[in-house]
């Protein structure tokens, strides 16, 4: 975490890192592994993990510090993915950087290449979904975002974009449009302001829109 935060430091610069999970799992508990667990962190917390019994708390606790641990060394934007094999985790990605451009690029990118073979990337902001670039998955999108914007009134286009870019969602904003907005707008889940667009179905720079 020393050297990542070397790295941070210059604003130009981003991380992109595999996280072992499944080592750091079997080795937690080794003595001779602390000093390496906390170089890892850059703390030791980790060890409050050695507590939780359920295996899923565990891994997303370990997965929490560390992407908490990126942005208290320089990452504005922290995104992860999963890589399975089958059922079998490989590893994580985590990804840092100063910009919402970077994240979303980078979530661009993950999804271009899911799946291919045996492997598939699984994203971590919605549950088990498997980005899948022939059929992909769009119903944890509009959720996330009724969930974010409901009763927040008329909203411009531009903070929803940031938001869809950002690490908080799964999702790049090439997906948006089709994906959420306009089978959102078909079923009555969000209204447009028509006078700040021209066609429906459109949502060009200054559209207000509102989730009902």
């Amino acid at each position: 975490m020393d050297v990542i935060r070397r790295i941070l430091q210059n604003p130009r610069s981003e991380v992109y890192i595999s996280f072992m999970y499944e080592a750091i799992n079997r080795f937690k508990e080794a003595p001779e592994f602390e000093r390496h667990l906390d170089g890892l962190f850059g703390c030791d917390t980790w060890r409050k993990g050695l507590k939780i019994q359920d295996g899923y708390e565990r891994k997303t606790f370990f997965y929490d510090l560390y992407a908490g641990q990126l942005r208290k060394n320089g990452a504005r934007y922290v995104v992860r993915f999963e890589l399975y094999s089958g059922n079998r985790l490989i590893y994580a990605v985590f990804f840092g950087t100063q910009h919402v451009k970077g994240a979303n690029l980078l979530k661009e990118a993950i999804w271009k290449v899911a799946p291919f073979g045996d492997f598939s990337f699984r994203g971590t902001r919605s549950e088990q979904l498997t980005l899948d670039i022939l059929s992909p998955d769009f119903a944890p999108l509009q959720v996330v975002l009724r969930k974010e914007f409901k009763r927040k009134g008329w909203l411009s286009i531009a903070r929803i974009e940031d938001f869809v870019g950002s690490d908080r969602t799964d999702y790049h904003l090439g997906q948006l449009r089709k994906g959420a907005l306009v089978p959102m707008e078909d079923s009555g889940q969000l209204e447009v302001d028509e006078s700040t667009r021209r066609r429906r179905h459109t949502y060009p720079p200054g559209t207000q829109i509102r989730f009902t």
